[in-house]
C-alpha cells in the first residue's frame, strides 16, 4: 500500500460560497512542517488482495506485505506520516465558512456532530496556487462530460 499525506485547506478567508472550483477558490493551507499536519489524516492506495482490512485511512497487512511513503519507508500502522513532495491530497475541509456550517449541519460520518467552537482562521498559513494548472483543464472536462 502506498500512504498519501494530507495537505489540509482553510477558508481562504471566504466567508460565503462562491463560483468556481475548490481548487480555484480555496489557495491557503497549513504550514506543512506543523506538528498537527504531521499527526492529520492519510489516505491510503491499498491492494485489497492482499490487505486484511482498511479501517478508515491505514491498511492492515497479510505477512509479508505492507505500506510505505512517498520515500519508501515502510510505516507500520501507528507512524506519522508527513511527506508531501512526490504526492500528495489536498483536503479542502471546511471551504467558506458558509458552506462549512451548512456541513457541520449534518454531522460527521465518523464522530457524529462537529465541534460548534471552530477556528475559521486555522489551516490558512500558506499560500500555494500549485493547482492553477489544472483548472482549466477540469473545467474542459466538467463541460465535455455535461455535453455542453
Amino acid at each position: 500500500g502506498l500512504l498519501i499525506s494530507e495537505v489540509k485547506y482553510g477558508t481562504s478567508g471566504q466567508k460565503k460560497k462562491e463560483d468556481g472550483l475548490c481548487i480555484e477558490r480555496f489557495k491557503y493551507h497549513q504550514k506543512l512542517e506543523s506538528e498537527k499536519c504531521l499527526l492529520s489524516n492519510v489516505k491510503s492506495i491499498v491492494n485489497p488482495r492482499v490487505a486484511i482490512s482498511v479501517p478508515i485511512h491505514r491498511g492492515i497487512f497479510i505477512s509479508g506485505f505492507y505500506q510505505i511513503d512517498e520515500n519508501k519507508n515502510i510505516m507500520n500502522f501507528s507512524d506519522k506520516v508527513g511527506t508531501w513532495s512526490l504526492i500528495r491530497y489536498n483536503h479542502y475541509h471546511t471551504k467558506s465558512e458558509e458552506e462549512f456550517i451548512r456541513k457541520k449541519s449534518r454531522g460527521d460520518a465518523h464522530f457524529g456532530n462537529y465541534r460548534v467552537d471552530y477556528d475559521f482562521s486555522r489551516d490558512n498559513d500558506v499560500y500555494d496556487d500549485i493547482m492553477d494548472k489544472y483548472v482549466e483543464p477540469v473545467k474542459t472536462m466538467i463541460k465535455d462530460i455535461r455535453g455542453k
